[in-house]
């Protein structure tokens, strides 16, 4: 083990033997063991060892921790009031467990008020001289601690005196531990909220669920109660109107104690001059030490003019002293004078009262910051106003976090309601030009040659200046824009007249009225460039260090809407390719999520067999509808297994299911398995393939085959075997007469039986070329097809007095005999359907060409045939679209307008030898459609 494994080891090590466990609190640092090493000494000296008394330590820790947004340090450190480790508890304090009733009682403590927390700093200011031991025998003046504690914890405005309270109380040594411990707690309270995944241990949370009053409390704790809790002191402590928590007002009180206590002990008249410049030089230090600023503005004089203001105004504001003393603040406002808070104050100073309201105000620099001004009005002893006392905050940190939330929430807002993808880049631009003064914005996107950029959004620029900018080339030395996308970094120019490459730039933005140009790449995620946001002024304008991260933040807000966009229009060819793919297969699709049992079925799938209804189990569906005598195989076959099966494996099985109609379907069933982000099964997949009609046709065509099979031996039998017996026989005759005496043969006799032998041939001969006829029809020539074709119709014509004619002017040569086989079957089925079924007088067949196709058509003029599209099929019907199916065809029947059935097979027009010359010549010689 190296170095860090063994410190990290080291200090969970330490952690154990201290708890006799690993709070989830340290759990989480020990991947980092720097970290780790001072979270735990921090703990240690501020905490653990820290002398303060346990019992107080842990009050205050509890208390505290109402105002952290994670509980668990409120449930931690409850849990130790109740069960404390006895190593943590000094050797004079006694049993250390609390009570669920007193902690719950701590917990339900309200804030104090503004009179009870000054009674409270009155009480720590009259120790003197300062205590060298903690005071734990004056459960008062203990109290008055942890009350200025948690003032000070919290940072309200009398939180610099309640700390000054403290240190006045306690030796130094004592609020520095103090000092100390807040600062732990606070560290602890960062560090929780941080990790929201940080939770309570489960023996802490079992002993809390164990006591009612804890649970209770616990229980309708929610993080928002932090921030209430906050509110309740603040509003608690804080005197109305003065938002610095009556910082005059306490100045006021402690210099009135002071003037009793001096008037109580010496002659009034005494040092009364030494007395009244001590309190000045004191106002005056206590002024100049705050961190905010303050004004003092005689309101007795016109137009409320100041008459002090303290350093740290100077600081905020950029001024010095003689340039603010004698004038109003209202220069501080610029040109920026509509706002409305600004009417707020007028009308708070004409009727003499106090306000708080928040500016926007400019320094001497120019730049602008958010000023929160606390107005109090100061009155004599007469009651007549004399000064208003503001006291000023440069909340601009504030105000931009609370921007940038609203700017988040309405964009949030706006990406939840579905809002157009142009008018979320309006939002973005219109926010951006808000945030920054007198600047108007503009977003180019790359075009979709990728070279080239094109506006998007620029509702504030010229018409002319957006048609300039209208796929301009992706190269640096075009303008600020360009430059951005294709360095991709940002590009400030504060004056184009200045900037060293103004001979190019310049012409594109002088005619535009541009004269400085800020410019942000919009990246995505993989950082590609997506386009660029662009913010253009009029005037010279050097961005300020908050103007580049709100354009840095609105760059990447408009990369999230674009890559939404781009991800929406990809989700939705996808659908859209999908939703085709399952509309023009013929196959069943289902989706079965295993962690959920629901399954999802198309619209094939429905026709076909349905699908579970909202009451049926997935497992009963299949049950149900699988063939009893199928269900075993298939429900464990390697097809529906789940358990150790590969996910890209696919299983693969045939089983009849039942149809919405009652009857079985014979299915081809494909599955794929899909698994989860833990390799958990997650879905089964599947596709369902129709096999009934193909499984049907195959049996009749083998029944078919035996039955020719079963014909051609009767016929060879009954035919050719006759006539091979007769021959034989007769051969026998003419060898047993040659065999006699050669002087007495009959020669007529002898000739006679060879002419019976000679015809006995050829009646074979013929009987076995029609049976090579009937299995062959076609002769396995260029032009085959159409000498079958006619003599079919003339048999047809003899047979059965049927006026049926073929018409192809001229032979067509087939590239293979199995097409001209296929179509010569077609149409003798088709033409016997037409004398058995149709009852035709007149029956035509043509072979024509059209538009790269091939058609075989079979008209006659007989009783028709049903027009009902889903008509069921004979087996003659199937059989033609299995034999079209074979050549790349298809079948098409329909009754003709005038009467009768048409059947047709279109076939491609490669299937005929295209290329043979005689061919090309004749071609233009055919029939068209």
């Amino acid at each position: 083990m190296n170095g860090v494994a063994i410190q990290a080891d080291s200090i969970r090590q330490e952690i154990f033997d201290r708890f006799g466990t690993i709070p989830s609190f340290f759990e989480l640092s020990f991947p980092t063991p720097e970290l780790a090493w001072d979270l735990w000494r921090q703990a240690q000296v501020a905490y653990l060892d820290n002398p303060l008394p346990f019992r107080f330590k842990e009050r205050l820790f509890v208390y505290l921790s109402r105002f952290c947004n994670n509980p668990y340090c409120l449930g931690r450190h409850v849990a130790m009031l109740l069960t404390p480790n006895p190593a943590t508890i000094g050797a004079n304090e006694g049993p250390g467990a609390h009570s669920a009733t007193d902690i719950a009682a701590l917990l339900d403590a309200p804030a104090p008020s503004r009179q009870e927390l000054l009674s409270q700093m009155d009480r720590l200011n009259d120790v003197d001289p300062p205590l060298e031991q903690w005071p734990s025998d004056q459960p008062a003046l203990e109290q008055s601690l942890f009350v200025c504690s948690v003032a000070t914890f919290l940072r309200i405005g009398e939180a610099d005196l309640c700390s000054a309270a403290i240190r006045s109380a306690l030796a130094p040594v004592w609020s520095q531990r103090l000092e100390l411990f807040l600062a732990f707690v606070r560290r602890a309270h960062d560090w929780t909220e941080s990790h929201r995944e940080l939770k309570l241990e489960p023996e802490i949370t079992a002993l809390l669920s164990a006591q009612p009053a804890l649970a209770k409390w616990m229980d309708r704790w929610r993080p928002g109660d932090a921030v209430r809790l906050k509110n309740e002191w603040h509003q608690g402590v804080t005197a109305p109107g003065d938002a610095m928590g009556g910082f005059f007002g306490e100045m006021e009180h402690e210099l009135t104690r002071w003037r009793t206590f001096r008037n109580g002990k010496q002659d009034a008249a005494s040092g009364t001059n030494d007395d009244i410049a001590l309190l000045m030089r004191i106002q005056n230090l206590a002024m100049q030490a705050t961190q905010v600023g303050v004004l003092i503005a005689d309101a007795r004089a016109p137009d409320f003019p100041v008459v002090y203001c303290n350093s740290s105004f100077e600081k905020m504001t950029g001024y010095r002293s003689e340039e603010i003393v004698g004038r109003n603040c209202r220069f501080l406002q610029a040109d920026d004078r509509d706002q409305f808070e600004i009417h707020v104050m007028r009308q708070a100073l004409r009727q003499g009262s106090a306000c708080t309201v928040t500016l926007r105000n400019y320094r001497k620099d120019g730049s602008m910051f958010w000023n929160e001004i606390s107005l109090s009005p100061i009155h004599n002893d007469r009651g007549e106003l004399t000064h208003y006392v503001s006291i000023e905050r440069d909340v601009t940190e504030r105000q931009q976090s609370l921007t940038d939330l609203k700017r988040e929430r309405l964009l949030l807002d706006a990406l939840s309601d579905g809002t157009p993808f142009d008018e979320l880049l309006r939002l973005i631009v219109t926010q951006a030009e808000s945030s920054c003064a007198r600047m108007s914005a503009a977003i180019f996107l790359i075009d979709d040659d990728g070279q080239s950029l094109r506006c998007a959004c620029a509702p504030r620029l010229s018409p002319e200046l957006r048609c300039r900018m209208e796929r301009v080339p992706i190269e640096p030395g075009v303008c600020c824009c360009t430059f951005a996308a294709s360095q991709r970094q940002r590009q400030i120019i504060p004056d184009i007249h200045l900037h060293e490459r103004s001979e190019l730039i310049h012409p594109l933005a002088k005619a535009a009225g541009i004269r400085s140009c800020w410019a942000e790449p919009i990246l995505s995620t993989q950082r590609d460039v997506l386009g660029v946001l662009s913010m253009f002024s009029t005037h010279a304008a050097r961005p300020s260090e908050t103007e580049l991260s709100l354009l840095s933040h609105f760059a990447q807000l408009a990369g999230v809407v674009i890559q939404r966009s781009q991800a929406a229009r990809r989700l939705a060819k996808s659908e859209e390719r999908l939703r085709l793919a399952l509309r023009a297969t013929n196959d069943a699709i289902w989706d079965i999520d295993l962690l959920r049992q629901r399954m999802w079925w198309n619209e094939v799938f429905d026709e076909q067999f349905g699908g579970p209804s909202g009451d049926t189990d997935v497992d009963t569906w299949w049950h149900q509808h699988i063939h009893p005598d199928d269900l075993r195989r298939v429900i464990s076959s390697p097809s529906r297994t789940v358990e150790g099966r590969a996910d890209d494996s696919k299983g693969l099985i045939e089983y009849r299911l039942m149809r919405r109609d009652g009857t079985y379907a014979v299915v081809k069933e494909r599955t794929l398995l899909s698994r989860d982000a833990e390799g958990q099964p997650a879905r089964l997949l599947g596709a369902l393939t129709d096999l009934t009609q193909r499984r049907a046709l195959e049996k009749e065509v083998l029944e078919i085959a035996a039955a020719q099979s079963w014909r051609i031996g009767n016929d060879l039998h009954d035919g050719v075997g006759q006539e091979l017996t007769g021959m034989g026989m007769l051969a026998d005759a003419l060898g047993a007469s040659i065999d006699r005496d050669v002087t007495s043969v009959d020669l007529a006799s002898l000739r006679r039986i060879a002419g019976k032998l000679r015809e006995s041939v050829h009646r074979t001969l013929r009987q076995v070329r029609t049976l090579a006829r009937g299995m062959n029809p076609v002769d396995v020539d260029r032009h085959g097809l159409t000498s079958a074709l006619t003599e079919m119709c003339d048999r047809i014509r003899e047979l059965h007095g049927v006026n049926c004619r073929f018409e192809c002017d001229r032979p067509v040569p087939f590239r293979e005999n199995q097409t001209a086989t296929q179509l010569y079957r077609i149409a003798q089925e088709a033409v016997t359907n037409a004398v058995r079924h149709g009852e035709a007088a007149n029956i035509r067949v043509r072979l024509g060409f059209r538009d790269d196709q091939w058609s075989l058509r079979i008209q006659d003029d007989g009783v028709g045939i049903s027009k009902k599209p889903n008509a069921d099929r004979g087996m003659g019907l199937r059989t033609m679209d299995y034999r079209a199916g074979q050549i790349g065809g298809q079948i098409q029947i329909g009754p003709r307008p005038d009467g009768g059935t048409e059947v047709a097979c279109i076939f491609p027009g490669d299937a005929v030898a295209q290329d043979d010359e005689e061919f090309i010549a004749l071609l233009s010689d055919l029939p068209t459609e």
